[in-house]
C-alpha cells in the first residue's frame, strides 16, 4: 500500500489578498464616485475587507492553473 501523500499548495495567498484589497478599494471609491451609496455606508468599510477576504481565499485555492506552462 502507498501513502497518499498531501499535496503541498502553492497558491499566493499574500498576493490574492493584496490585490483583493486594491480591487475592494478601487469599486469603493468607483462607487461612492457613482453616488451608489453615501459616504457614512457601512459599505464603505466592508466591501474592501470582503474584497481582501476573497482574493486571500482565491490565492490559497489557486484557480488559475490553466495559466501555468
Amino acid at each position: 500500500m502507498t501513502a497518499i501523500q498531501p499535496s503541498r499548495g502553492r497558491g499566493r495567498p499574500v498576493l490574492g489578498a493584496v490585490f483583493g484589497l486594491l480591487f475592494g478599494l478601487f469599486l469603493t471609491f468607483d462607487l461612492l464616485m457613482m453616488s451608489v451609496f453615501a459616504l457614512d455606508s457601512v459599505m464603505v468599510i466592508a466591501l474592501p475587507i470582503i474584497m481582501l477576504l476573497v482574493g486571500l481565499a482565491l490565492g490559497i485555492l489557486q484557480p488559475l492553473k490553466f495559466l501555468k506552462r
